[in-house]
């Protein structure tokens, strides 16, 4: 990482002047604003500066290393998903919150230990936190602070469902990371370009070329694993190779024809045809189980910037663990 540039006097004062706008955006909470040192503020911006250019994958090994802002970093880029999503599941504050705190603490300690993330690392705090909000329910399987939804999959088994059209999240699991990150925040989350491009490491301006390529990733991997599965039936070889030359659509004076009399051909063209709408209907259950789409948008969107509740949450995990390290050591 480079080193951090001084900043010179007179921003200092233009952050001062800056802090009712501040406690806007989610940089300084609003009961603060009118008497935080200005250098607070800088030191916040400052760390969004150096770690702008940080991918998620990159700041996991930084964990992994024992960097001190990496925690703070991840934190903050994923602390609104996650407390929303556990939103879906409990309905009271208080165990949200502790939930939410014991989400990043799990993850933490694996990274720490030298687990290696497979998974986008949103899917993988989400996936840590419908585990954490299991635990919850278990301790009482008719708590009112059990959302309704939450506790009748959970009495179910907490099962996945289980269906034929596997080829998409098939396909997409067989990505490299960047491309299952571009397409999992752009697509599922709907994150906007300079999220994208903070959990990328790129520039928010690239952050849409990005999921374009993505994309055109999974539609490669999704026809080239069909291809080898029809290789002895040449109407569907034809259609697949047809696919992969119009992306957009197949060719009418066939494919339409094949279609019609094709089960697996018509999957695939409805797989593909609106690639994003069958992400966002098959991708996240497939992958966490339990998934209420509906609800966790609406948490996501009620939500306001909270980064001192996020700074607060890290604080609490590194000093937890520098104590844990010490007893072990006496």
């Amino acid at each position: 990482m480079t080193a951090a540039i001084p900043w010179p006097p007179a921003a200092y004062e233009a952050l001062r002047r800056l802090a009712p706008l501040a406690a806007l955006t989610g940089a300084l909470p609003r009961s603060a604003s009118s008497r935080a040192a200005p250098s607070r503020i800088v030191r916040r911006l400052e760390r969004r500066r150096q770690w702008s250019g940080t991918s998620d994958s990159t700041v996991g090994q930084y964990i992994r290393r024992g960097h001190p802002g990496a925690l703070t970093v991840l934190v903050e880029r994923h602390y609104t998903a996650v407390h929303s999503y556990l939103r879906t599941c409990l309905t009271e504050p208080g165990p949200v919150e502790w939930a939410t705190e014991e989400t990043f603490r799990r993850a933490y300690q694996a990274t720490e230990r030298g687990t290696d993330v497979f998974m986008v690392w949103r899917i993988q705090l989400l996936a840590t936190a419908r585990t954490v909000a299991m635990r919850v329910w278990a301790q009482d399987t008719v708590s009112p602070g059990i959302t309704t939804e939450f506790r009748q999959w959970a009495a179910s088994g907490g099962t996945w469902p289980i269906e034929a059209r596997v080829a998409l999240s098939d396909a997409y699991t067989h990505l490299p990371m960047r491309w299952r990150t571009a397409l999992w925040h752009s697509v599922i989350e709907c994150d906007d370009p300079a999220v994208l491009g903070k959990v990328l490491g790129v520039p928010k301006e690239k952050a849409p070329l990005f999921s374009d390529r993505a994309r055109g990733a999974l539609r490669d991997a999704y026809l080239a694993a069909y291809r080898r599965k029809v290789e002895n039936r040449l109407p569907c070889l034809v259609y697949a190779q047809g696919r992969s030359l119009h992306p957009v659509g197949a060719s009418e004076h066939w494919s339409d024809s094949h279609q019609a009399q094709c089960t697996f051909c018509g999957q695939v063209e409805s797989d593909l045809s609106d690639l994003d709408h069958q992400l966002r209907a098959q991708l996240p259950e497939k992958l966490l189980g339990w998934w209420n789409d509906t609800a966790y948008r609406e948490m996501r969107r009620s939500s306001l910037p909270s980064v001192d509740k996020a700074l607060s949450l890290a604080r609490r995990i590194r000093a937890g663990e520098c104590r844990r390290t010490a007893g072990r050591h006496q």
